[in-house]
């Protein structure tokens, strides 16, 4: 990025407004989270929309990459889901009290921590392989 830049490159606007975008491996592509939908966007061919998901019945809220494959997405439907980038399917999905606000994953993959709109941080631990 260019701070001395007097105006964007690019602008890609999206059907409602943005709550959350996240640049994914590599630089290319930004996944977006704007109304119940994620949009992945190129970036390289000038914002193109690749593909948009609805796997939210509410506004998602925020996302986060693992940087192994894997988007993770909370929503004021009080779900955080784990995305598939390679197929764009959800692989599974996790149930809170409130709604989510904020998501993120411990470098180790071992820990999930979800913000809520309860005033509540919530912190969930991978069970071992041997146990599951």
């Amino acid at each position: 990025w260019d701070v001395s830049a007097p105006r964007p490159v690019m602008t890609v606007r999206m059907g409602e407004p943005v709550e959350d975008c996240l640049l994914l491996a590599g630089g290319g592509m930004v996944a977006v989270a704007s109304g119940n939908s994620i949009s992945i966007c190129d970036l390289l061919s000038g914002g193109k929309v690749l593909q948009s998901v609805v796997a939210h019945s509410k506004t998602v809220s925020c996302l986060h990459a693992d940087g192994g494959g894997h988007l993770y997405s909370g929503g004021l439907d009080r779900f955080v889901k784990v995305h598939d980038l390679a197929r764009y399917k959800v692989l599974g999905s996790l149930r809170y009290d409130a709604p989510v606000l904020g998501v993120a994953l411990s470098p180790t993959r071992s820990h999930l921590v979800a913000a809520l709109a309860n005033s509540t941080i919530c912190v969930r631990r991978q069970r071992a392989a041997a146990a599951r």
